[in-house]
């Protein structure tokens, strides 16, 4: 059974496949982490079974796959949660804090060095350099970076006047595929900042940002605060379908999606 898609889930899948292939001798799974993009035009011109993404299919994408899931049509499948974490290379800060409109000004390249005000900020006991930021984001399409987008435009607005595409919409900075790519690039570049899903930053050792909400104490991430996130999430699906959202400014939480052959009452996806 063939899959493609979100490279933010290869972990999870790595592991669910093993386990899955151990309880069922005989069966065979592959899974090619390729981005969500391209896992969704892999599913929708029938190359796979399954895709993963970290955001459900659009209405005009699951009116496409009736041409592939004869008789039937594209469900949503929530099957894991994790948080996108902001990771960071500079040695010598071990805890770095950071708001949404600040995270909006350093990944679109209008907050261009580490000791910048607006940084010193929210870190007045640390010693920031004034190495000049390199923010790196996806280079292919990524639900990752769609989820990353949608949290920047609801908690900053102002800040993030662009809309949440699975295509990178600021200006400047570096990129790199997938989000190993993006681990990798900040793990090697002084001064750099990227995004990821957390397990990403957990096997590379590479420090993530707490992010300064509002409330009393900034949040880091977490199973536990990716969860609190995800509580608030909603169905939007109808059917057997089951795509959801989160609602409201919170941390960057990814509820992923597999999208898979349903039967054709499923209804129409949000």
């Amino acid at each position: 059974m063939p899959g493609s898609g979100s490279t933010a889930q290869q972990n999870v899948m790595k592991y669910w496949i093993d386990q899955y292939q151990r309880a069922c001798p005989g069966v065979q799974i592959a899974y090619n982490p390729l981005g969500s993009g391209a896992g969704a035009a892999q599913f929708l011109r029938g190359a796979t079974a399954f895709g993963g993404s970290d955001s459900a299919l659009k209405p005009e994408e699951v009116e496409l796959s009736k041409q592939t899931c004869t008789g039937g049509r594209a469900i949503n499948l929530p099957m894991a949660g994790g948080p996108i974490a902001v990771g960071y290379n500079l040695p010598g800060v071990d805890d770095l804090v950071l708001d949404a409109p600040t995270l909006a000004g350093i990944f679109d390249t209008r907050i261009t060095t580490w000791d910048a005000p607006q940084i010193r900020a929210l870190n007045p006991a640390a010693k920031l350099p004034s190495t000049r930021i390199r923010p790196v984001h996806r280079s292919d399409d990524s639900g990752t970076t769609q989820n990353l987008q949608a949290y920047l435009a609801g908690a900053a607005p102002t800040a993030w006047p662009y809309s949440a595409e699975k295509s990178w919409q600021a200006r400047g900075g570096g990129s790199a595929n997938g989000s190993s790519g993006v681990v990798s690039e900040v793990n090697s570049s002084y001064g750099s900042i990227g995004y990821f899903e957390l397990s990403f930053a957990a096997s590379s050792h590479v420090p993530t940002v707490r992010i300064d909400t509002g409330t009393a104490e900034p949040v880091a991430p977490s199973p536990q605060s990716a969860s609190a996130g995800i509580a608030a999430a909603h169905l939007t699906g109808q059917g057997k379908d089951m795509s959801d959202r989160v609602g409201g400014p919170v941390l960057p939480a990814r509820p992923p999606h597999h999208r898979t052959c349903g039967p054709a009452s499923g209804g129409s996806s949000s």
